[in-house]
């Protein structure tokens, strides 16, 4: 487990670098913490746009959360107002996780990551 943390946190590294100048907010890691990276989420004004430019090119992305928890039929009953919650439901039209898993290779992040400058 360790070193699939490990692994996953290096390719993390390889994202982070690599797309600083693409339009998109990247995971954030506060400091005196440690991510395991199980996603890595980016969040992208143009995600859909972004989302097919990379499906196009053989990547698999995937919208892990394509609704907010307030939206979610159990929490029908709660009373969030009639504007909901705008920041909470803006996020969840721009998320987007890339591909991260331990076996995934340096040439493949960096496949992904010049789609990404093609795309975002």
């Amino acid at each position: 487990l360790d070193a699939d943390n490990d692994a996953r946190r290096r390719i993390a590294r390889l994202y982070d670098s690599g797309l600083r100048e693409v339009d998109c907010i990247l995971p954030d890691c506060r400091p005196q913490t440690t991510h395991v990276y199980h996603q890595y989420v980016v969040r992208s004004p143009n995600r859909d746009n972004l989302r097919k430019q990379l499906q196009d090119n053989g990547i698999a992305v995937l919208v892990h959360y394509p609704y907010a928890v307030h939206q979610q039929p159990a929490y029908d009953r709660c009373r969030i107002g009639v504007e909901g919650l705008p920041n909470t439901e803006a996020a969840v039209s721009q998320i987007l996780s890339l591909p991260i898993y331990p076996e995934l290779g340096d040439e493949s992040v960096r496949h992904v990551i010049e789609k990404m400058k093609g795309g975002a």
